[in-house]
This record gives C-alpha cells, structure tokens and sequence, in this order.
C-alpha cells in the first residue's frame, strides 16, 4: 500500500508540473516543443540504423509501445523544464554555506581521530611446533601476517587475524598501547608494513605488525564539493516540495488518501468475484 501511494503522489505531482508547463509556455515554445516531441520516433529509428522495427521489438521488450514512449519522454521533458524553471534556479549555495557546514561537523565528521590497525600474534611457549611454523612461515615472506595470524596457534583472536585498532589521541611515540614495554615500544615506532617479534610476554611469545594508520581526516578544500552537492540536495528538496505545495493548492486535487480508497473500490467492485 505505502509503495502504491508514493507511486500515486509522483504521478500527481508529474501531471502537475507537466501541465504547468504547457499552460505557461508561449505559443512559439509550444510549437517548437511539441515539433521536436515529434521527431523522437525518428531519433530512436536514427540510433537503431534507421530500423523502425527494432525500435517497435526493444520498446516490446519493455512492454511499451512507440506512443507510451513519446508520452513518457513529453511528460519527463515537461517536468525537468520546470524543476530548473522554478526550482533549480532558485537553490544558491554560497562559499558561507558551504564553510559553516564543515564547520558544524568538523569534529565528529571531517576532523576523526587517526587509528593504527595492529595485528597481535600470542603463541604459547608450550606449543613449539606453532612458535617455530610462524616464525619459519614469517621469514619465508610468502604469506602476509594477518592470513598467518589466522591460524589456530595464534590465541589472541585467530578469527579476525589478531585484528587491533587503537585509537590514537596524541602523539603515537608518547601513547601507552600496552602494559609490556618491549611491545609498547613496538607499538609506538613501527612504520605501517613492519612488525616486531618475537617478543616474550610471559608464558607466550608474541608478534606485533602495524599494517596501517587510518587517517580520515578531511580538509574544506578536499570537502568543498561534496558539501556543496549535498547543500544543493537538501535545498532542490525543499525548495521542490514549496512549489508543488503551490501547484497543488492552486489546482482541484483529491487527495491521496481519498483518491487511493475509492481505486481500492474500483479494484474490488471490478475484479473481486460476487457472491450469489
């Protein structure tokens, strides 16, 4: 029912702005549209070598026929007019604009926090045939450290490969990661690429490799676009919702609501079967 009555409310809102444009156009701009609405089925024949019949055979496939088409194109042109008539030419965004809303979501949105993403092998001493496979499979270099650490003898999160991210909220040589100081010195000093080990942590022997800094930051000149995009979204909305509110005031339309219950009874009275 909700897809049906956003259906019916795109329909209205079309015809609406179809027919405002055709009321409003000059007598020459009506000629020459309706001219050129008439040349589409030689445009389509053009782009198909001039083959009639395999415009007809693609339109089938979409179970339209040459006439629907024309009409749905008159009807998308007629509308499009209008939207940058009345619409588009009204939504401005300024440098202001743009600067004030990278601004409001700088901290939470363009100024995020770098992240090192670590991974974290801990192999116990006990199992040697682990320790000694890693350490062999690392110095051969044919297998990268976050597959090797999905193996079974890793017990710090084999399943998502030892996987740490940390946060880093000042400088990465003064940040506390870990509480052994061998592998929080590791952590501080590692280039992205590099790991450290094996290193010894109690009953455990450990590997530590940093495979990237995520850094998210984004600068306004980086940004500027995509807010300007979104600024002009967000103001094409409004600024269209105004204009079909007007639209609509001035013509005679049922609304929605009553339009979609008296097509559900049409619906039923037509193809329900009857009781005798």
């Amino acid at each position: 029912m909700e897809s049906f009555v956003i259906g019916l409310n795109t329909m209205i809102e079309s015809e609406l702005l179809r027919a405002e444009a055709i009321a409003n156009f000059s007598p020459e701009q009506r000629s020459g549209f309706f001219h050129w609405m008439e040349s589409v089925s030689d445009r389509l024949a053009s782009e198909k070598r001039g083959s009639t019949t395999a415009v007809a055979r693609d339109l089938a496939m979409k179970n339209q026929t040459l006439q629907e088409y024309k009409r749905e194109r008159e009807v998308q042109e007629l509308v499009l007019f209008q939207i940058n008539k009345h619409v588009r030419n009204r939504v401005n965004v300024s440098w202001r604009d743009i600067k004030q809303a990278y601004e409001v979501q700088y901290a939470e949105r363009y100024n995020k926090p770098l992240r090192a993403k670590f991974r974290l092998v801990q192999i116990s001493n006990r199992n040697t045939a682990g320790v000694a496979e890693f350490a062999a499979a690392l110095a051969e270099g044919k297998t990268s450290f976050a597959e090797l650490a999905t193996k079974p003898y890793n017990s710090n999160n084999a399943k998502t490969g030892g996987l740490e991210e940390k946060v880093l909220t000042g400088e990465r040589a003064t940040m506390n990661f870990y509480n052994h100081p061998e592998l929080n010195k590791a952590a501080q000093t590692l280039e992205p690429g590099e790991t450290a080990g094996p290193i010894t942590l109690g009953d455990f022997t450990a590997w530590i490799h940093l495979e990237t800094i995520i850094d998210e930051r984004r600068s306004l000149y980086d940004e500027q676009i995509n807010i300007e995009t979104n600024l002009k979204a967000m103001k094409m909305q409004v600024e269209h919702q105004k204009y079909i509110a007007r639209l609509r005031s001035k013509a005679t339309v049922t609304s929605v609501k009553d339009m979609t219950l008296r097509l559900l009874e049409i619906a039923e009275e037509r193809y329900l079967p009857r009781e005798n």
